[in-house]
């Protein structure tokens, strides 16, 4: 199976596709807002800013969910495939 998270490229459609895999662009986005919520907590922690850690906390979470939501798109997308 091919990674979910293509390198390069600059496809700003809904749907990235990798051959025969479509990947929601949720799976994509998802995990970049995790990665820059995580950066935002630690910058809040190292200047002891309370709000900005709790916004990269928030961030994360977002991201997360976002990431969740797109993996249960490819997933009802891949049955109703598999079911035609």
């Amino acid at each position: 199976m091919r990674p979910a998270y293509p390198c390069g490229g600059g496809r700003p459609a809904a749907i990235v596709t990798w051959e025969d895999e479509h990947v929601d662009s949720d799976r994509i986005e998802g995990p970049l807002k995790e990665a820059g919520g995580k950066v935002k907590e630690e910058w809040g922690d190292a200047t002891d800013d309370a709000s900005t850690e709790a916004e990269g906390k928030m961030d994360q979470a977002e991201g997360n969910l976002q990431n969740s939501w797109g993996e249960t798109k490819d997933d009802v997308r891949d049955a109703v495939d598999d079911d035609r």
